[in-house]
């Protein structure tokens, strides 16, 4: 209670507000219905709201369902009793509005245990009478009046849980559209009910604000109606009903809920509508459902308002606080919601809500205030303070309960900050090291978290070192242990001797046994710590040292624990099941999977289902259940999966972090029983927890991917295109929250490999949905190149931020700067000592977080909302400009091509394109032999000449040839598109006697590279500037290219280009490649099977230059002209889950700040490379280094290559396959010459010209 602000009791007549007396019902709503088709006899008023009365009405003759009622609303827009307020009738316009659209979204209609909640049909609107008809549901009234007679104290608390349960998902739901999903047309009109209706209803709630603050003289009270006044009070970015409360649910057979059975409620009186702050709906259901509790003495109220708030999505610490205040300023409307109270209710409401208020306006927190308060500490304390560590760890201490609470990564960055400090601060001695090693415990288990969260294998090296470290200052023997303890005792003494009497402590005795007990608890904790963070690192890369680590450490966990400590053991069980599992076929059997269940039953039968930690415990016992249904196919095993992990579910926390993860395990088992039984009951139960999990916003973006992709692929398989758009988008608009500035591109590598096919999905989903195609475009734009675009957002033009607001692009600059910097040491990481390695890492995710936070911040500023995002459809449109762009999307479902063009964009079908022969082909082309005419004569049939006559390039040109784009996706990514055709005829059916084409990674890419051209041009101010540098570089034990290096040099002098050949080592040519205009590499390229950042350019005595270090330079400021990779699959990704991602040498080369890069698709020979970059160069210098002429002159050089093989092949017959010299093995080894380790000919003539790819502007 504020005493401040306490007042006396405040009668009813000082505060009066609405009475709800409405004229009864008359002969005039009976006639306004009489030449509609719902005449009715007779009507009966069941509820009255202000300014407005509800009717049941009964039919003349029944509705074609059979329904004999309906249920009529009548408005008015005065009332005598506040003559003063005046409220718009168009407020009936947009309560049909909003109700015709909820009516027709399939997921604004929750089905929750036995409740469903939905809204009702609205059958007709008589604008002249105001008055709409509604569907009627049987034997129903107002959830407010089952709650106020006897009929509501007779359901149990779970059943008033699961009714507050439905009530709160279906709220949630809705928010969730109206901020996503809502039409504009219905957001105007939404908006214009919140100018009118709204604003005045809300006005004249002002007035009696202040008619009680001026009683009361609550200076908070007097602060919280001037923020309601501004509206400055939350975000007005969600539609909310605006009258969210029992009098407006209407129950059907309210018998039915008192035994147990379906029970269905309908959200009614939508006029009120609006705008606003989505606390506001929480706010009045809460207060009404308290204010039932003091009025009525309803108990059941309060289990209601428990399974309410547990079902909407977690609220952050501002958005709690504005609730609490609602929920006080509705009590003062005690009226509205019941006919009398008295004097002593009412002066309790008044109370409470005049508390409630302050709380909320203050928003008093005491975690907060020790962070305050300690931080003030430390500022005043000298540096060499001997407390200073302890109070450094009691601010670290104060973060970690405050990320605990709210989940704020900044609060968990802080503790990591506070704790290193703290440990830094401490010294290093035998008087602190058992609370040192608790310091590093605590800082490895916080690494452990945000690794967790961020996915940054970093951050789990960073968990590994400290649990180490802590290991290694753990006694090893009960002597130590007793040493020790003595230490501790010791420090314990030094408090102040009154306190030691007080406490009546143990003798040292006693307290080295105790300390010895609690210690091994310790070190098992410590050992299993670092068996997790060993067997996560596993997962990742697949080291064998790595997960023998892992059984190791968990073993000796399992060791340190008693018999006594069930619940440790059964934990251990399961770990190590786990760990035997990943490690199957290579470090031995599991065995452990019964021994898991014995220990897990044994632990949740001596546990109590209240305990906080029994959810966690009964999931661990689901999961192993699971996992041996997977073995055995025991129907048994899944049904009590399922059990089991409902019951987890049912008694966690609605707000815990883990709940997505939760509900997505849920989904799973009830899919599984779903394909085992085909009951529809469980497809719909499974898909519910995928929505459950997919929209908890407090869990991880990485937990909601993966029941996002879940519900994707049972969409598809149910063929529910609606659907599976929605959770498409949904999913898809996830990806941006994965922090991915935070982490490194190893680690954003191996997160992406779980979104593996939800491109090609989503984009075909969306065309089965009947969206448009920009729509399909705009996901394929967001879930492809994932990895390569968060890279290039770094490297992004902001010119025109620059111009507009400089600040924040000053920002932008100075926090890329640091990332780019920060991820070059990062790159070197191996040479960097444990503290130095951890500041770059926690320097990394810093800046990452704050960048992330920038450019979330820009898309606010007026004209860059689509700051960094997918290109809109003007942008797509003027990116087509130069020639049309074609994506290929490659799907099960169906193969499309997404035609760009200039004034439209629009789907061509490919029916005979199949992913199914893509796949094929792309695999027989791992070896050089399944290069033939018959894959590109396929092509061309089922791809490529429909494209081109839906284009109009249906000849050869005579003049200037077009140019256009191809982006493939998936496996097409790996077949030569631009060489498709019949090459054996007269040439006029094929692409390279049509078009002139270019590829791209995803049009994103390529308007970034013209844009970043656009701005160096500018900023020449009008100077032509030509290439001046070349770069070559040949690899001396292939006996081509030191040839073809010669033939360059020749030609770059002619064009009046300085020539730089510096050695084939990685320093120097990473220092030759910062002022190059053209980069010529003439060797072996290596194309990594597992990882593709890893696939490199070979340089002499094992050095390479790999994906990865290319990433990481920046070539942007001077912006260089061509990278030719003449070497061998610098185009190619051989990891297919991350096809899409197109990390190859090329796409490095890219991002790198290149505008045009020319490589190769797959192996290729190394005298046709030679020819290829000499008719290349030459067609360039023809051209004068124009823009086009990089594109033309690979279009030249493949048709000339393309010719000469032609007139071979007729003089041997006919076009015949390619022969392979060595066996895929041998092909993966480098340091042989070009033709000798990949292609050469037999008796047939090799597609030596095919695999030559131009990349760029």
């Amino acid at each position: 209670m504020h005493t401040a602000d306490t007042v006396e009791p405040v009668k009813a007549s000082a505060i009066q507000v609405i009475e709800e007396q409405k004229p009864d019902p008359d002969r005039a709503i009976l006639e306004s219905l009489d030449h509609t088709l719902y005449a009715c006899s007779s009507v009966q008023r069941i509820h009255g709201g202000f300014l407005n009365a509800t009717y049941r009405g009964s039919l003349i003759k029944p509705l074609h369902n059979g329904r004999r009622t309906v249920i009529i609303k009548h408005s008015e827009e005065k009332d005598s009793k506040a003559p003063q307020l005046t409220l718009s009738l168009t407020r009936c316009l947009t309560e049909q509005a909003i109700l015709r659209e909820l009516r027709s979204t399939p997921s604004q209609q929750v089905q929750h245990k036995q409740m469903s909640v939905q809204v009702p049909q609205l059958y007709q609107y008589l604008p002249d009478e105001h008055t709409q008809i509604f569907e009627d549901f049987s034997q129903n009234g107002t959830l407010h009046d089952f709650l106020t007679v006897a009929a509501g104290e007779r359901i149990t608390a779970s059943t008033a849980v699961a009714l507050g349960e439905a009530l709160g998902s279906w709220l949630s739901r809705f928010h969730a559209w109206s901020k996503t999903q809502l039409d504009t047309d219905l957001w105007r009109t939404v908006e214009q009910n919140s100018n009118g209706f709204d604003k005045n209803l809300r006005d004249f709630r002002l007035h009696k604000l202040l008619a009680i603050q001026t009683q009361c003289g609550s200076e908070h009270l007097r602060k919280y109606a001037a923020l309601m006044h501004s509206r400055e009070f939350g975000q007005k970015d969600t539609v909310v009903h605006g009258d969210f409360s029992t009098r407006n649910i209407l129950i059907q057979n309210p018998s039915a809920i008192d035994e147990g059975g379906n029970t269905s409620l309908a959200v009614i009186d939508w006029e009120a509508c609006c705008l606003g702050d989505h606390t506001r709906d929480l706010a009045e259901m809460v207060a009404d459902m308290y204010m039932q509790k003091i009025l009525y003495g309803s108990q059941i109220a309060l289990s209601i308002i428990q399974g309410f708030i547990s079902a909407y999505p977690p609220l952050d610490e501002e958005a709690a606080y504005r609730t609490v205040a609602q929920i006080g300023e509705n009590f003062f409307y005690w009226n509205v919601y019941a006919p009398t109270c008295t004097d002593e209710q009412e002066s309790k409401l008044m109370q409470l809500g005049i508390d409630l208020i302050c709380k909320g306006v203050t928003r008093d927190h005491d975690i907060t205030k020790i962070i305050e308060l300690s931080q003030k500490i430390l500022d005043i304390m000298p540096e060499d303070h001997p407390d200073r560590g302890f109070r450094l760890h009691t601010l670290a201490v104060a973060y970690q309960e405050r990320y605990d609470r709210l989940g704020a990564l900044a609060d968990l960055q802080a503790y990591i900050e506070r704790g290193q400090d703290a440990l830094d601060k401490t010294p290093n001695d035998n008087s602190m090291r058992a609370w040192r090693r608790d310091n590093l415990d605590g800082l490895g288990h916080a690494y452990r978290e945000r690794y967790d969260r961020s996915g940054a294998i970093a951050d789990l090296q960073a968990a590994i070192q400290r649990y180490q470290e802590a290991l290694e200052i753990t006694p090893k023997n009960r002597r130590d242990w007793a040493r020790e303890s003595r230490y501790r005792h010791q420090i314990e003494d030094t408090r102040p001797i009154e306190v030691v009497r007080q406490l009546h402590g143990p003798t040292q005795d006693e307290y080295a046994r105790d300390y010895y007990s609690a210690s091994r608890r310790d070190t098992a904790r410590r050992h299993q710590s670092l068996g997790l963070a060993y067997k996560d690192t596993y997962e990742r890369t697949g080291t064998i040292t790595d997960i023998e680590s892992a059984i190791q450490h968990l073993q000796t966990a399992l060791e340190y624990t008693s018999e006594e400590d069930s619940l440790d053991r059964a934990d251990l069980a399961r770990h190590l099941a786990e760990a035997y599992r990943k490690g199957h076929g290579r470090i031995g059997e599991m065995t452990n999977i019964e021994l898991s269940i014995e220990q897990l039953r044994k632990a949740v039968d001596e546990r109590r289902d209240d305990e906080l930690d029994q959810p966690y415990l009964v999931a661990l016992l689901a999961y192993m259940y699971h996992k041996r249904y997977h073995q055995t196919g025991v129907m048994e095993d899944l049904e009590t999966a399922i059990q089991h992990y409902q019951k987890a579910l049912n008694t966690s926390p609605k707000d815990h972090r883990n709940r997505a993860s939760k509900h997505h395990d849920c989904g799973v088992v009830y899919q599984a029983r779903y394909w085992k039984t085909g009951a529809i009951t469980d497809r719909q139960t499974a898909i519910y927890h995928y929505q459950e999990a997919l929209g908890h916003s407090l869990s991880t973006a990485v937990d909601r991917l993966r029941p996002g992709l879940a519900l994707l692929g049972l969409c598809i398989q149910i063929e529910d295109w609606t659907l599976a758009y929605e959770t498409a988008a949904t999913t898809i608009s996830l990806i941006p929250l994965l922090d991915l500035h935070s982490i490194g591109n190893s680690d954003k590598q191996n997160l992406l490999t779980e979104l593996v096919g939800l491109a090609s999905d989503s984009a075909a989903v969306t065309l089965m949905a009947g969206k448009t195609p920009y729509e399909a475009i705009r996901l394929l734009e967001l879930s492809r190149g994932v990895l390569i675009g968060s890279l290039s957002e770094i490297r992004a033009d902001v010119s025109d931020l620059e111009k507009k607001y400089p600040q924040p692009a000053e920002e932008y600059i100075k926090l890329r700067d640091i990332l780019i910097s920060s991820k070059a040491s990062m790159a070197h990481s191996d040479q960097l000592n444990g503290p130095a390695k951890m500041d770059q890492v926690d320097l990394r995710y810093n800046t990452g977080q704050k960048l992330q936070q920038l450019i979330q911040d820009i898309r606010q500023l007026p004209g860059f909302d689509q700051f960094l995002l997918a290109p809109s459809k003007d942008e797509l449109m003027a990116a087509a400009a130069p020639g049309p762009i074609v994506i290929i999307n490659v799907n099960k479902l169906r193969c499309d091509a997404l035609l760009i063009e200039k004034t439209e964009i629009r789907t061509l079908p490919l029916p005979h394109l199949r992913q199914h022969d893509i796949l094929v082909y792309a695999r027989d082309l791992d070896t050089p032999e399944s290069l033939s005419t018959q894959l590109l004569e396929w092509l061309w049939d089922t791809l490529a000449e429909p494209v081109l006559q839906a284009l109009g390039f249906i000849e050869t040109p005579t003049e200037s040839w077009p140019r256009m784009w191809w982006i493939p996706t998936g496996p097409l990514a790996k077949l030569p598109i631009h060489a498709a055709g019949y090459h054996s005829r007269d040439f006029s059916h094929t692409v390279l006697d049509r078009v002139i084409s270019s590829y791209s990674s995803s049009v994103r890419a390529l308007t970034q590279s013209r844009q970043q051209q656009a701005s160096t041009k500018s900023k020449e101010v009008a100077i032509s500037r030509k290439p001046e540098k070349a770069v070559l570089l040949g690899m001396p034990e292939l006996q081509y290219a030191s040839h073809e290096i010669e033939i360059l040099e020749a030609l770059c002098k002619s064009m009046k280009l300085h020539v730089c050949k510096p050695q084939p080592c990685r320093e120097d040519l990473l220092a030759a490649l910062k002022d190059c205009d053209i980069f010529h590499f003439a060797g072996h390229g290596r194309t990594d099977l597992l990882d593709p950042l890893n696939s490199a350019l070979i340089l002499l005595n094992g050095e390479v230059l790999t994906v990865a270090s290319l990433l990481e330079i920046n070539l942007h400021s001077h912006h260089p002209f061509i990278a030719y990779l003449s070497a061998c699959g610098t185009g190619q990704v051989n990891r297919n889950e991350l096809i899409d991602e197109s990390l190859h040498l090329i796409s490095a080369c890219q991002l790198a700040g290149f505008q045009h890069v020319i490589g190769t698709l797959w192996k290729v020979d190394d005298k046709t490379c030679m020819d290829a970059a000499s008719i290349t160069y030459e067609w360039i210098r023809e051209q004068d280094m124009n823009e086009a002429s990089v594109s033309e002159g690979v279009h030249y050089a493949s048709r000339s290559l393309r010719y000469e093989w032609v007139s071979e092949t007729m003089e041997r017959g006919k076009p015949k396959r390619v022969m392979a010299a060595q066996d895929k093995d041998e092909s993966q080894e480098f340091g042989r010459s070009r033709d000798q380790r990949d292609v050469v000919s037999c008796d047939d003539m090799p597609l030596y010209w095919v695999p030559f790819v131009h990349f760029g502007i």
